[in-house]
């Protein structure tokens, strides 16, 4: 074996899919905790506090990402993430760019989801007319926001099945 070949093998090797593994692993029981807590306080039969829109949200917002991380569980090491692309075999790689698409939309939602929340808790909390006039129209943007990523998302390749297959005639 040459010094080159060893050098390429040991590149080859490399991972980081242990790094990986944690950051989608960790934040599924911490998000299950915040959210459960949240949940208990408000279930309790001592709470006069009740349920409300930015309730509703988090748990949204605490599904999504929690689909975040098993999509990303799923589809990412067992596929290649966290190693370098030449050590991923071609076939592997198709089917990480699909999980990569379907991830992304799980992103989205978690994101605005967990934005709209805490925006909807300030609006429930904060009574000043300008505050709350801020926080609609900072809603709405958010609201924007999401649609935009999603149409673009979604008009990424022309057909979708160009984002995860290369073979496929497209247009990007």
């Amino acid at each position: 074996m040459t010094s080159s070949t060893a050098h390429d093998a040991a590149f080859l090797a490399q991972s980081r899919v242990s790094e990986v593994l944690a950051g989608y692993i960790t934040p599924i029981p911490l998000e299950l905790l915040t959210t459960g807590l949240r949940i208990y306080v408000k279930i309790r039969p001592s709470s006069k506090d009740r349920w409300a829109f930015d309730d509703y949200l988090i748990v949204w917002a605490t599904a999504m990402g929690i689909a975040v991380c098993i999509s990303g569980l799923v589809y990412g090491p067992p596929y290649g993430f966290g190693r370098h692309i030449e050590a991923v075999p071609k076939q592997h790689l198709k089917i990480f760019m699909m999980g990569d698409y379907v991830f992304s939309h799980f992103y989205n939602a978690a994101i605005v989801g967990t934005k709209l929340s805490v925006l909807s808790l300030y609006y429930r909390i904060f009574i000043t007319p300008s505050f709350r006039l801020t926080v609609i129209f900072t809603a709405v943007f958010k609201w924007l926001w999401f649609c935009a990523m999603e149409i673009s998302l979604g008009l990424e390749c022309r057909p979708i099945q160009a984002f995860w297959d290369a073979s496929v005639n497209g247009k990007m």
